[in-house]
């Protein structure tokens, strides 16, 4: 017998996936982001960013609000992201659901991680505020 619609997991899905996806896949990938020999001169740079959006993207795919909380609640903010700044980041992120490539999102990625260095370097300027 089936069980009733909209009962447990869709068919094919993996249990245990979100919770995996949300405490290693998730963090790896924002630590791959931003980290500091990272060169956004270099495209293979670039490339590896391409590739984070398109990643980020499947996540967010895969995981739907589930996801964007987990960016807008836990992941960003403890990165230091004002609530602002991880709306849009969210924004990007869902934005491979309209069809966007995960070059618009890579290119959003590049600006992010250089204000991020750089206020990184201000709070070290200012004696870490």
């Amino acid at each position: 017998a089936q069980p009733p619609a909209g009962s447990g997991p869709p068919p094919g899905a993996v249990p245990g996936f979100d919770a995996y996806a949300l405490s290693h896949i998730a963090p790896a990938l924002l630590q791959a982001t931003l980290h500091p020999y990272l060169n956004l001169k270099d495209a293979s740079s670039l490339q590896l960013l391409e590739a984070i959006a398109g990643a980020q993207q499947a996540l967010h795919a895969a995981l739907g609000a589930r996801y964007s909380a987990y960016l807008l609640e836990s992941a960003l903010p403890a990165l230091g992201c004002s609530p602002e700044l991880a709306s849009t980041f969210v924004q990007h992120v869902a934005s491979g659901a309209t069809g966007q490539r995960p070059v618009a999102f890579r290119d959003f990625l590049r600006s992010f991680v250089e204000n991020y260095h750089a206020s990184q370097q201000q709070r070290r300027a200012a004696g870490g505020r």
